[in-house]
């Protein structure tokens, strides 16, 4: 199964780094870009690494109410998620390789798709453009497969890169919470 595996800060909202759960608010791209992905059989599965936590600038609780209330902004746009990277896959039963992983940063988004195998996709939005023009170097070994502006242009571009005859319309979908 092909699954899209989407960072959260700076790729689905407009700012990159340390987010505060309250403060999270999506991009006006977003829904749109999980759409496209959810009308191509494509699941969406989030993953974020959230510094803040252990930092002491948010709780736990408080993240688990920010992943809840984007499902439900996304949901009412008609645009849902599978889960998160630690569930998917056990659950989704995944080849990690025949994923991709958008991101933007590329020291650790990058990293992290090409270290599993995925295709990999750096939006410019949140840290991409500094990530590509000023850190590049932390990450130099590293190329991503397409570099996008938004996370809009990178759901249109996988739509492109996958063969259609591996591309279906879901039947059902699923949320699965923590």
């Amino acid at each position: 199964m092909k699954v899209v595996f989407v960072d959260r800060d700076g790729t689905l909202s407009l700012e990159g780094g340390y987010c505060h759960p309250h403060d999270f608010q999506l991009a006006p791209w977003a829904a749109e870009g999980i759409r496209l992905l959810n009308q191509h059989g494509l699941p969406v599965i989030i993953v974020t690494n959230q510094t803040g936590i252990a930092h002491g600038r948010f709780t736990v609780k408080e993240l688990l109410c920010c992943f809840a209330r984007m499902i439900m902004e996304l949901s009412q746009q008609n645009a849902f998620l599978e889960g998160m990277l630690f569930q998917a896959a056990r659950d989704l039963n995944l080849t990690i390789r025949d994923c991709f992983m958008v991101g933007d940063a590329g020291y650790s988004d990058m990293r992290a798709g090409s270290a599993a195998g995925c295709k990999t996709v750096l939006v410019l939005t949140g840290w991409g453009k500094s990530s590509l023009l000023q850190y590049r170097e932390d990450w130099a070994n590293i190329e991503p497969d397409k570099i996008v502006e938004t996370f809009l242009d990178a759901a249109k571009w996988i739509v492109s890169a996958v063969p259609k005859q591996l591309l279906t319309t879901p039947s059902s979908t699923r949320i699965i919470e923590l």
